[in-house]
């Protein structure tokens, strides 16, 4: 179970967290979340991270708490579950359909997003299969709009830098896509999970 949590955190993206970018010749294009019916990415993990791997996302649509909500459901059978504007994300749930990790308020991106704009929130983090709950702040700034090639594509995407719970996190959130194509974590010596790196990035879609 350490190591789905650990996973998920890369995911938090994955998603979990996962968001992109658009033209650069007429300007950055603003960015609305609006994820693939399915789509795969591809990890490079190093430590406590895990071992390399692809994973296939597929999106749903379900309630959280008696409101609209999205699934983002992984080939591991783990599912997200996220806010329908913005993919701000409520809960990971284990393949039985238990929670596994869950955040107070949703966490996720403040959007609309532009070079040069800073934000962060605070949270509470339940690790419910260890009985641990903890405050936590996302923290992000918007350095570039630049182009990244991924094996999907070349995108014009939003690069997005955060910290959280200790974690180095950047992200490449490409409109065109209306997920995140590339991200990059890192977890330094004395993180809570371990030390450890993830390269993510998006192989292929399907709308």
């Amino acid at each position: 179970m350490k190591d789905a949590f650990g996973r998920s955190r890369g995911l938090l993206g994955a998603l979990a967290l996962l968001l992109l970018g658009a033209c650069a010749a007429t300007g950055p294009q603003a960015f609305v979340w609006s994820p693939p019916a399915a789509w795969k990415m591809a990890q490079r993990n190093t430590g406590s991270y895990g071992k390399d791997m692809q994973l296939q996302m597929t999106r749903g649509d379900t309630t959280w708490n008696g409101a609209a909500a999205v699934t983002l459901a992984q080939s591991t059978g783990m599912k997200f579950i996220a806010t329908p504007q913005g993919g701000r994300l409520h809960a990971l749930l284990a393949p039985d359909g238990r929670p596994l990790i869950s955040w107070d308020p949703p966490v996720g991106f403040d959007f609309p997003l532009q070079v040069g704009k800073a934000f962060k929130s605070r949270h509470r983090m339940t690790s419910h299969a260890r009985g641990m709950v903890t405050d936590m702040e996302f923290s992000c700034t918007v350095p570039a709009y630049e182009k990244v090639t991924v094996p999907a594509g070349t995108f014009d995407a939003y690069k997005v830098t955060c910290t959280s719970a200790g974690t180095s996190e950047i992200y490449w959130l490409a409109p065109s896509v209306g997920i995140g194509v590339k991200t990059s974590f890192t977890r330094p010596e004395g993180s809570p999970f371990g030390a450890g790196t993830q390269q993510a990035e998006l192989l292929e879609f399907r709308r």
